[in-house]
């Protein structure tokens, strides 16, 4: 069953890392079950081209992503937890789908928010005719705001 929609997308992205530790630990199949699914929930009906994921910190309606293009896309800190917990899942299924879900995340969604030392960005701007820094939070500065 699908609750995201709403859902804050870095509060809850932590938690299924600890539930995929828990089968990893654990040897807990149910565990298992509940990290690839959410993986799937959000690869499948969530998740842009880019591999980046949630606008404005949260997730909405499943398959409306051209709806919610704007200038609060794609938080770099949920891009990260999704590479850890497809870290996790790639060791338990080796799957060329979760595998290319890494690397187009990693390459744009992680690689792509970094311009020089110490400039990051916050949320990855999708919307039509806006710039990569031009989010609310604009690019990080190594001594003032380090996203």
């Amino acid at each position: 069953k699908d609750v995201l929609d709403g859902r804050h997308s870095n509060f809850h992205e932590p938690l299924v890392i600890g539930t995929a530790l828990r089968h990893e630990l654990f040897k807990e199949p149910s565990s298992g079950k509940a990290a690839l699914n959410f993986f799937s929930l959000v690869r499948g009906t969530r998740t842009y081209a880019t591999g980046g994921t949630s606008s404005s910190e949260r997730w909405g309606p499943a398959g409306a992503l051209g709806e919610s293009l704007h200038t609060e896309n794609q938080e770099t800190c949920t891009s990260v937890n999704m590479q850890e917990l497809s870290t996790h899942l790639f060791q338990w299924t080796g799957s060329a789908e979760v595998g290319d879900y890494m690397e187009r995340s990693h390459v744009n969604s992680i690689l792509g928010t970094q311009r020089g030392p110490g400039e990051f960005l916050y949320t990855t701007p999708l919307g039509q005719g806006v710039t990569r820094g031009g989010s609310g939070h604009g690019w990080g500065a190594p001594l003032a705001a380090f996203w």
